[in-house]
């Protein structure tokens, strides 16, 4: 007899003569499943040696080691966490879970992400097991190709949206539309059928109009015109709740400027 079972009155094993050998030495021979069957396979149980002493039951020998036995191995973060973290979120412990990122953690994005970047609840496609904070994502895999300053832009800025207290969500919009994250500073003056397209004069590196040329619009620069400054002849409107440069101009003759 070692440990535990030293202490053990007879009587509880041996339910005959005490000199009666025992019919099986498995645990279970004495012992009720605690796990009630969940690691049962091929209808047989392990027994319980596998992962407890005779010293007690209360600890485990299962280590790491042969957690990267199984379907789920541990890696990262999973390393640090303790057993009951993941396996005793109720009274009793829960050897049956998911091995999805899901069958632990909540979805907070629930429906706001295709499934196509989130399939059968894997979070892989942004986050990895050593922190959830640090999100690496091909934005090449959308439709929506991230150039220039788009690169250095945290995903929380486009994706994650203040509304008081709240942080409101969104990966899909219904267009690719700029004014989705940028506020038209110029107050829908180069709006065309609906739509401002600020590509038409910015990029995607910064916020001067490096691909605006007067010649394509309806005054063209020509003679003294063409050295002068923008600021010139573009005036910034007055007394208005929130004022903005005057673009486009209902008169362009001499007489509207002279």
């Amino acid at each position: 007899m070692r440990g535990q079972h030293v202490s053990v009155d007879c009587k509880k094993c041996h339910k005959g003569a005490y000199t009666q050998p025992l019919a099986h030495s498995r645990c279970t021979s004495c012992h009720a499943d605690y796990h009630e069957g969940q690691f049962v396979k091929n209808g047989i149980s392990p027994d319980c040696t596998e992962c407890h002493t005779v010293n007690a039951f209360t600890t485990s020998s299962f280590g790491i080691e042969k957690h990267n036995q199984t379907e789920f191995k541990l890696e990262g973060a999973h390393m640090a966490t303790p057993c009951f973290d993941c396996h005793k979120k109720a009274e009793k412990w829960n050897f049956k879970i998911e091995s999805r990122c899901t069958g632990c953690h909540e979805n907070i994005h629930k429906n706001y992400i295709s499934e196509k970047f989130m399939p059968d609840g894997n979070c892989k496609s942004c986050h990895t097991v050593n922190t959830w904070n640090k999100v690496s994502f091909d934005h090449k895999t959308t439709d929506f190709e991230l150039l220039g300053k788009h690169v250095t832009v945290s995903c929380k800025e486009c994706h994650f949206k203040r509304e008081g207290d709240e942080a409101k969500q969104q990966f899909k919009w219904e267009n690719q539309n700029c004014t989705n994250c940028h506020n038209d500073i110029h107050f829908n003056q180069f709006e065309t059928s609906g739509v401002t397209r600020c590509v038409n004069c910015h990029t995607n590196d910064n916020w001067k109009p490096e691909k605006f040329n007067h010649n394509n619009a309806r005054f063209k620069l020509d003679g003294k015109h063409e050295g002068l400054e923008c600021k010139l002849c573009h005036k910034p409107t007055s007394g208005l709740p929130q004022n903005y440069i005057i673009y486009k101009f209902e008169d362009i003759s001499c007489k509207s400027c002279h």
